[in-house]
């Protein structure tokens, strides 16, 4: 969906969702290797029958046991993971 002239994004192209249905959500969670599963479940909380999608990542930070959680994509991240020269001795992203 292309950005209105002035570069804001066009009315109806956020994903809203209902924070209650999501935390409903948390009883059926089995846990960070069954989080594919939960995807199919977003749908169920959108916000008055809103059809853009959720994003894959953003409503699983409700199921994290953090009271804060900083979703961040930055560049030499994401070019490091994706480069041949990629080291293990980074350690897991915090």
């Amino acid at each position: 969906m292309p950005n209105n002239v002035d570069g804001s994004a066009p009315l109806n192209s956020e994903s809203d969702i209902y924070m209650d249905r999501l935390d409903a959500l948390k009883g059926v969670y089995r846990g960070e290797e069954f989080e594919d599963e939960m995807v199919d479940l977003y749908p169920s909380c959108a916000f008055a029958g809103n059809k853009v999608p959720a994003s894959i990542d953003t409503p699983l930070h409700a199921f994290i046991p953090y009271p804060h959680v900083d979703h961040l994509h930055p560049d030499w991240a994401i070019a490091l993971a994706a480069s041949n020269e990629a080291s293990p001795a980074a350690g897991p992203a915090r």
